[in-house]
């Protein structure tokens, strides 16, 4: 037997509220190039302003100084309370060098479990 489930939702899934989006949780508050491995890194900050605690991912490009993508990371944060922040470093997927633009591309929350 399939169940579906369908849910009455007030926006994009995932996406928030326009009072509280998730973009509005999710900050990058460094980039550079790692020294050791040579691989983009952004340190990424989430302040769940949401009522409830959430999960949330996210993505990160990182740009050069021609404005050309040059690699990419993403990263999840499960279980952050309602009021908690939470830093994270995040990798791109290929080597390059600075200097470096780091932007956030995507944003999901989702009520946690």
């Amino acid at each position: 037997m399939i169940a579906v489930v369908l849910v009455a939702h007030a926006g994009t899934p995932g996406q928030g509220t326009p009072s509280h989006p998730a973009a509005a949780d999710v900050s990058v508050t460094a980039c550079g190039v790692d020294p050791t491995v040579r691989l983009p890194e952004a340190t990424v900050e989430v302040h769940n302003h949401s009522s409830g605690t959430s999960n949330y991912t996210y993505s990160v490009s990182f740009i050069n100084a021609a404005g050309t993508v040059v690699s990419q990371g993403g990263g999840l944060e499960a279980g952050i309370v309602a009021g908690e922040t939470a830093d994270e470093k995040v990798y791109g997927d290929t080597s390059a060098t600075s200097p470096l633009t780091c932007k956030l591309v995507d944003v999901v929350r989702l009520a946690a479990p």
